[in-house]
């Protein structure tokens, strides 16, 4: 791995461990459904909201889905690169 590789590694974990350790959950409104969508992040035993807009007003929920997803997903990730890859 080239040092260039390593270095970019590093700051994406650094990103990992900074933020707040969750679960995070996506929790998507329907069309007939009141309220809006947010990203639920468990901080401790408090439950922080994070809501998502866009220039167009609603934000896909596949959106939500992979910023929910997405510190569990990479954790995984480096943890993959850690032990050598998959098998």
């Amino acid at each position: 791995m080239r040092q260039a590789q390593r270095n970019r590694l590093a700051e994406i974990r650094a990103r990992l461990q900074a933020a707040r350790p969750g679960p995070w959950e996506a929790w998507v409104e329907g069309p007939d459904d009141a309220g809006d969508s947010f990203i639920r992040i468990w901080d401790g035993e408090r439950p922080v909201d994070l809501y998502l807009s866009g220039d167009s007003g609603l934000v896909p929920e596949t959106d939500y889905e992979f910023i929910a997803h997405a510190r569990a997903d990479i954790e995984f990730l480096l943890g993959l690169l850690e032990e050598g890859g998959p098998e």
